[in-house]
């Protein structure tokens, strides 16, 4: 079977965005089910954990709400900067 390189890394991209989606995607379900964006939006004066939650599951909703909003930002950087870049003769 012979596959070439180009179809490698196409699918390797492939797997990574999807990889990428599924954590933005499980970030987001974490924001909304933890309530942050009430605490985030001033909505709510204190934020408590659940205690009852193991460390395992604190630290996979913590790590995909990071890895969330740090793509959203990129993807807004990106945008941005594509829109300013087709404005100026660089």
């Amino acid at each position: 079977m012979n596959i070439s390189r180009s179809k490698i890394i196409r699918r390797s991209l492939d797997l990574a965005m999807t990889l990428l989606s599924v954590l933005l995607m499980g970030g987001l379900f974490s924001f909304v089910r933890l309530g942050l964006w009430k605490y985030l939006f001033l909505l709510q004066e204190f934020f408590f954990f659940d205690i009852q939650q193991g460390i395992a599951l604190f630290l996979l909703d913590y790590i995909s709400i990071l890895v969330m909003l740090c793509g959203v930002e990129f993807f807004i950087h990106k945008i941005i900067s594509k829109k300013y870049l087709k404005k100026s003769n660089y």
